[in-house]
């Protein structure tokens, strides 16, 4: 029953905060995919309808990419996807930091162990100094 216990106890090490923020990173990111094919979709219309009105093709790409479509881009990819980078980012940094703290939880607690054990066998000998 105990192994059982202790089998469970080591599979269950995944740290839910970093599950957390990959997730979010995740949801960040397919925001801003949706942002940029939003911003296609409405530098296509537009373009569209200024060659519906008789302007050569041209001419309106020259105008509109450097004024709607790059700036568009640049934006949700930058703001979004920088946002998701960074919370990949702290996802990573809290789970190795996390598995460090652990590790060293581990060692404080045989240390503080040790000190018990040799606390114990001091007053042992201290109890048998005064009966004898």
């Amino acid at each position: 029953m105990e192994s059982e216990q202790k089998t469970k106890a080591k599979k269950s090490k995944k740290v839910v905060s970093s599950i957390v923020l990959y997730s979010a990173a995740i949801f960040v990111a397919l925001i801003g995919i949706a942002l940029l094919i939003d911003n296609v979709i409405l530098y296509r219309s537009a373009v569209s309808q200024y060659i519906a009105q008789g302007y050569s093709v041209t001419t309106v790409e020259q105008q509109l990419i450097p004024s709607q479509l790059l700036p568009s881009i640049f934006n949700s990819v930058g703001i979004y996807g920088g946002m998701a980078f960074i919370l990949a980012g702290v996802g990573i940094v809290n789970t190795k930091l996390s598995k460090h703290l652990v590790k060293n939880k581990d060692v404080n607690k045989e240390s503080t162990l040790e000190i018990d054990t040799i606390q114990e066998e001091k007053t042992k000998d201290d109890e048998n100094a005064e009966v004898i």
